[in-house]
């Protein structure tokens, strides 16, 4: 609000309105007088007889209130823009008041309204492994991959166990005929290694493979059982904050219900002080004003 409208102020909205309506109908009529002023006269002769003249219009023979009348449009004008600017600059003023919210209030900043707590990501059994020391991460990792390349060969279709079952093949049919008459082969199978030994190695790699994987379960129920501890401890974490966060937010709201309270009565006050401020006229415009104002008391 422009400040300058009201400074040493004395006329109420309602007055300056008055003040604008009375001033407008002088403005009106000065310039109706203005709009029919012509400066000649008008006879009207008939040809048959021109002793009949009749004087048609009469032009005017003082000009000498037309300058006054044009100079005083201007001043009303002037009186008028100033008081319709100031009601403006009221009416706004109640008007942001009006759709003005708590939000937007200076003292709002200090309530800040409280954070609700967010609940920590879920922990994996991969998060506890990935952040396992150098050495357990190594082990893990170790174990792994002697555990993967020792089932690639051992699994059915893995080419060490194919090798064992095709050895029991030979063992037991140690000769295939191929061909027919003059063109037939005889292919003899034999043993480059003593089946025991095969074996051997074979239930060797499987033991082997049991051992490894036992202890990648051992790790991997390690983490499950190390990530459902923090779980566990972060839902109570995530329990706790929300009691707090419960009790903080039930105060919050009952210092905005008391700062609405005191809201409600700023806007009251506010409104009430803008609507008794009172309209001033510049030295400039108060003779206008006066000749106005003179008019009204008639």
């Amino acid at each position: 609000m422009n400040n300058v409208f009201f400074k040493n102020g004395f006329l109420t909205s309602t007055e300056a309105q008055n003040i604008c309506n009375v001033a407008n109908e002088v403005i009106a009529g000065l310039t109706d007088s203005l709009n029919t002023v012509q400066f000649y006269n008008t006879t009207i002769t008939s040809i048959v007889s021109s002793d009949n003249a009749v004087n048609a219009g009469k032009g005017t023979t003082d000009t000498s209130w037309i300058q006054d009348a044009i100079i005083k449009i201007g001043q009303y004008n002037s009186l008028i823009a100033w008081l319709k600017e100031a009601i403006k600059n009221k009416e706004e003023a109640l008007g942001e008041l009006s759709s003005t919210c708590i939000q937007d209030w200076s003292e709002y900043k200090d309530y800040p309204t409280p954070k609700s707590p967010s609940k920590k990501a879920t922990v994996t059994k991969d998060d506890v492994i990935k952040n396992l020391d150098a050495i357990k991460l190594n082990k893990y990792f170790t174990l792994q991959s002697r555990a993967a390349a020792i089932g690639k060969f051992i699994h059915e279709t893995g080419s060490v166990s194919r090798a064992k079952v095709m050895l029991n093949k030979v063992i037991a049919e140690p000769n295939k005929i191929s061909g027919a008459g003059r063109d037939t082969v005889v292919y003899r199978y034999t043993p480059s290694v003593e089946v025991a030994e095969v074996n051997g190695m074979f239930l060797s790699l499987m033991s082997e493979h049991r051992n490894l994987n036992a202890q990648l379960n051992n790790i991997k129920a390690d983490a499950i059982e190390e990530a459902n501890k923090q779980n566990i401890a972060n839902e109570q974490e995530y329990q706790k904050a929300r009691t707090a966060y419960s009790k903080e937010y039930n105060d919050w709201l009952d210092k905005i219900e008391d700062l609405q309270s005191r809201f409600n009565q700023y806007i009251i006050t506010e409104k009430e002080k803008i609507s008794k401020l009172k309209i001033n006229v510049p030295d400039s415009l108060m003779e206008t004003y006066k000749s106005i104002k003179a008019l009204l008391a008639e």
